[in-house]
C-alpha cells in the first residue's frame, strides 16, 4: 500500500491562517487610526472583522491537533478510469466522531490574465462512517468512474483530483484532509 501525503502540513495552514490575519488587523489598524471619512472606517473594519474570523479559525485548527492525523493509502500509485482501487483509512486516537466521511474531489482551474479561477466540478463520495467511538481502521474498495477526466496541467487549464477526509468530532474541533492523487487515462 502506498501512504498518500497532505496538499499542506496541519500546522503550515495554521502558520498561513495567522500571517493572513496580521497583516489584515494591521491594515484595519491603520485604516481606522487615520480615517477621514466613514468609507475608511467601513472598509477598515470589514478588514479587522476578516481578520478576526481567521484568528478564530487558526484556534480552532490548534484545537483540531489534539486529534490524530488520519492515514490515507492506496494499492495504485495512479487511478485509472473503470479499474478498481482499494483505499485503506485509519484514524487513530480515541475520539468519539459522529462521522468520518472520505470524498474523491475533481477540481478544475482556469487562468484568466494573472489570475486562476477554481471550480469544485465532481465530488464522489466513497465512504461515511456515522458515529462511531475510539479508532477506524476501515478498507474501501471502489470502481473508479469511467467518465473521469485525467488529471492534467497546462498554462490555461488544471484538472486536479484529491481524496478528502472530513471529520466530524462530538465536543471537539472538525478537520479536514486533503490528499492529491492522479487519474491516468487507461
Amino acid at each position: 500500500m502506498i501512504r498518500l501525503r497532505r496538499q499542506r502540513s496541519r500546522r503550515g495552514q495554521i502558520g498561513c491562517m495567522l500571517a493572513i490575519a496580521t497583516l489584515l488587523g494591521t491594515l484595519s489598524y491603520f485604516l481606522i487610526r487615520y480615517a477621514e471619512g466613514w468609507l475608511m472606517y467601513f472598509v477598515g473594519g470589514g478588514f479587522g472583522l476578516v481578520a478576526a474570523v481567521l484568528v478564530l479559525a487558526a484556534i480552532q485548527q490548534t484545537f483540531a491537533l489534539a486529534t490524530p492525523e488520519t492515514v490515507v493509502e492506496t494499492d495504485a500509485e495512479t487511478f485509472i478510469p473503470g479499474s478498481a482501487v482499494t483505499l485503506a483509512v485509519r484514524q487513530p486516537g480515541a475520539a468519539s466522531f459522529e462521522s468520518l466521511r472520505v470524498n474523491l474531489v475533481g477540481e478544475e482551474q482556469t487562468r484568466r490574465r494573472k489570475s486562476w479561477n477554481r471550480r469544485v466540478f465532481e465530488t464522489i463520495n466513497l465512504f461515511d462512517s456515522g458515529p462511531f467511538e475510539g479508532t477506524l481502521d476501515r478498507t474501501i474498495r471502489f470502481d473508479v468512474p469511467p467518465h473521469l477526466e485525467p488529471t492534467s496541467s497546462d498554462l490555461r487549464r488544471r484538472v486536479r483530483w484529491s481524496v478528502e477526509v472530513w471529520g466530524k468530532i462530538r465536543g471537539g474541533a472538525d478537520f479536514q484532509h486533503v490528499y492529491d492523487v492522479m487519474v491516468q487515462k487507461p
